[in-house]
C-alpha cells in the first residue's frame, strides 16, 4: 500500500547531480573564484597587440555557471529529501499501537488478544483446517473451518491448545489447508500484528514497522491498517 512517499527518486537524482557536478569540476580544473582571479590577471598582463580569445573565457564562465546551477539544484533536492523523510517519520509514528495486516503465516498471540489471520482461498475448499504451530514446529491446535467458498476467510485462535490449555503469548505459525477436487492443498495467509515502534531507515531500506513478536515489515508492504 502507498502509505509512504518513496524518496528513492530524489536520492537517484542527487547521485546524478553529484556525478555531473564532479564532471564539470574536473573539466575546468579550477573553482570559480580561482578562475576569475586568473582571468583578471591574464587580462591585465596580456599583450595588447595579441589579445586573448574572449570566446575561450566565455566558454569557461559558462561551465562554471553550470556547476553553480547544479550545486544549487542539488542542495534544493537534499532539503526536499530531508523534509520528506521527516514527514514520513511523523506519519509512521501514528502506526504505533495499531494493528496492521501483512502477508505471511506467523502471527502473534497477545496476553489478552487472540492470534488473528486471514486465509486467502483462491478456490472453494472443503475440510478446511487451520493448524497452529509453535516455535519448535509442534502443532498445538487444529481449528476446523469446514467448507468455505473462494475468498478471504478470517481466522482467530484463542490461545488454547487442543486440550483447552492456555499457551504462552508469543509468535505462532498458521498453516491453512483444505481439499479441492479431492486433493489436499495449502492456502496463503496474511496476519494481523500490532506495531510496537517505527524505524526510520534510509534511502535504501526505507521506513520499517517493528511488530509484536520481534518481526518487522517495510511500511509500504503493509496491506491494511486497523
Amino acid at each position: 500500500m502507498g502509505t509512504t512517499i518513496d524518496d528513492s527518486l530524489y536520492q537517484r537524482l542527487n547521485a546524478g547531480l553529484n556525478a555531473k557536478s564532479e564532471a564539470a569540476r574536473t573539466s575546468t580544473g579550477l573553482d570559480q573564484n580561482a578562475f576569475l582571479t586568473m582571468m583578471i590577471a591574464q587580462m591585465k598582463n596580456q599583450d595588447p597587440t595579441k589579445p586573448m580569445d574572449a570566446g575561450e573565457y566565455l566558454g569557461q564562465l559558462a561551465q562554471f555557471s553550470t556547476v553553480t546551477g547544479i550545486q544549487e539544484l542539488q542542495q534544493t533536492v537534499k532539503d526536499l529529501t530531508q523534509s520528506l523523510q521527516t514527514s514520513q517519520a511523523i506519519a509512521g509514528s501514528e502506526l504505533v499501537g495499531r494493528y496492521v495486516r501483512v502477508s505471511g503465516d506467523t502471527g502473534y498471540l497477545g496476553s489478552n488478544a487472540p492470534l488473528t489471520a486471514i486465509a486467502h482461498l483462491d478456490r472453494n475448499a472443503s475440510g478446511l483446517t487451520a493448524q497452529v504451530l509453535d516455535a519448535s514446529g509442534r502443532a498445538v491446535r487444529t481449528l476446523a473451518l469446514g467448507t468455505q467458498a473462494a475468498g478471504d476467510l478470517g481466522v482467530a485462535w484463542d490461545g488454547k491448545d487442543n486440550a483447552g490449555v492456555a499457551q504462552a503469548p508469543g509468535a505462532y505459525r498458521l498453516k491453512v489447508e483444505g481439499s479441492v477436487d479431492g486433493k489436499r492443498m495449502s492456502f496463503g495467509t496474511s496476519v494481523l500484528l500490532p506495531v510496537t515502534s517505527i524505524s526510520r531507515g534510509d534511502a535504501t531500506t526505507g521506513m520499517t514497522a517493528n511488530l509484536a513478536g520481534g518481526g518487522s515489515v517495510a511500511v509500504d508492504a503493509i496491506e491494511q491498517i486497523y
